[in-house]
């Protein structure tokens, strides 16, 4: 609970360590503490393939020589939530299978 009531005050008072990113420093993310009342902007599109991960999240050890294992997802944005879908789902596509992305 220490933890969690750290986090809240730091997000509520916008202090953090370092600027949170969308994947690097070129895309910052800004955030602000919501509360539990509010909902999603009422907003739904197709927001083209996105990446999921950069690694197989099924290779536990990650050396000096890992290579990159990009893998990518379709993203849509229902009433202003994206629902991300598990690693080991279809839906998401991983190098060396061949998929029809349109």
């Amino acid at each position: 609970m220490q933890l969690y009531n750290q986090f809240e005050r730091r997000v509520k008072k916008g202090q953090n360590f370092v600027q949170p990113s969308m994947g690097t420093r070129e895309f910052p993310a800004y955030y602000e503490w919501g509360a539990t009342e509010q909902n999603p902007i009422n907003d739904s599109m197709d927001l083209g393939l996105m990446v999921y991960d950069v690694f197989n999240l099924h290779q536990w050890r990650v050396g000096k020589k890992a290579e990159p294992d990009v893998s990518l997802y379709r993203a849509r944005m229902e009433n202003g939530i994206i629902s991300v879908p598990p690693y080991d789902s279809a839906l998401v596509l991983k190098p060396g299978k061949e998929v029809n992305i349109c």
